[in-house]
């Protein structure tokens, strides 16, 4: 939560308050039952809020249609001073058509520097996908892109087209994409590396990609082109429950020695079937690492069987000159 942050509740509450005196606020509605007149009176009064600077607003409404939406995204637009947008808008059976409204009125908002938006469990798909980020790049300000698509079917083709307009996001230093169980394969662990790529002052990533169906093609392509973002110094990469077995982990643990200027990393490798052969094949890439300071690698217990195989790998850590800091978890 957002220090400093006024709290409301109750839409009522919200809608007879003084909007000149806000520019800080938490909407917290997402255990109100609201309908569609509620849902114009609070795009309203965000309107009127002249001086907001931060919102936060959970709406979590079931009834929540094509036309409620615009409603809403367009009183976003209306506050001409907001930098910093987070929507929590999750299990709300969005499909493609809600996605495109969204990124639409979205993209009017041209001052945002930060935007979250969670959009987990709906039904969004490729072309969702494509009428939703197509939009944002108009956000010249944007540094700081947080997004939430689990749960969705977006697919290969989706991560494709997102990835594709991330060359767009000209100022973006900061990206988080949780991906989780949206049906990624080869290709659009692919595709996202070479998007990624192109994002030339991203310093900090985070990428779930838990529970997909990405095996060592993919993740060889897609950590290579991440040791090419030559300004990123944090990396926080999921890849649990994937296929990546012993020749992802290698690959990844390769390519990712490359980069220069990579500071802080986290991986979490769990259930992928990487077994001790791999590590043996790995323990010369640590040396490589030129620059990394704090490092964090997590696997389940199909990995690694042998109570040696975890402090050889932390032993083979250790070898990383700038190191300061060193997390390992082992599940037998």
């Amino acid at each position: 939560m957002i220090s400093n942050s006024k709290v409301f509740k109750e839409v009522e509450n919200f809608i007879s308050s003084d909007f000149s005196a806000h520019e800080n606020i938490i909407l917290d509605f997402q255990y109100c039952k609201i309908d569609k007149q509620a849902i114009s009176n609070l795009s309203s009064s965000i309107s009127q809020c002249k001086n907001l600077s931060v919102l936060i607003l959970h709406l979590q409404c079931k009834n929540l249609n094509e036309q409620s939406l615009r409603e809403i995204v367009t009183s976003f637009s209306n506050c001409k001073k907001l930098q910093t947008l987070e929507l929590y808008i999750s299990q709300n059976n969005f499909k493609d058509i809600e996605a495109t409204c969204l990124g639409s009125g979205l993209g009017n908002c041209t001052n945002l520097q930060n935007l979250k938006l969670q959009l987990f469990q709906n039904q969004i798909k490729a072309q969702g996908i494509q009428g939703f980020i197509v939009p944002l790049v108009n956000i010249k300000s944007l540094q700081s892109l947080f997004l939430v698509l689990d749960q969705n079917k977006i697919g290969d083709e989706g991560i494709s087209i997102l990835s594709q307009n991330l060359v767009n996001f000209e100022n973006l230093k900061d990206l988080t994409l949780n991906l989780y169980q949206i049906e990624i394969q080869e290709k659009g662990a692919s595709a996202l590396g070479q998007g990624l790529e192109n994002c030339k002052n991203l310093e900090a990533l985070s990428v779930s990609l838990y529970t997909n169906n990405i095996r060592k093609q993919g993740i060889s392509n897609l950590s290579s082109s991440l040791a090419n973002c030559l300004k990123l110094k944090y990396l926080l990469l999921n890849l649990g429950a994937n296929s990546i077995q012993n020749a992802g982990a290698i690959a990844l643990f390769i390519n990712l020695a490359k980069s220069k200027s990579l500071q802080n990393l986290i991986l979490a490798l769990y259930n992928n079937n990487i077994n001790d052969y791999a590590l043996i094949e790995l323990l010369p890439a640590f040396a490589s690492f030129k620059n990394l300071r704090t490092v964090s690698v997590s696997f389940g217990q199909d990995d690694f069987s042998l109570r040696g195989s975890e402090i050889n790998f932390k032993n083979a850590l250790k070898k990383i000159k700038k190191l300061v800091q060193l997390k390992t978890s082992f599940s037998f």
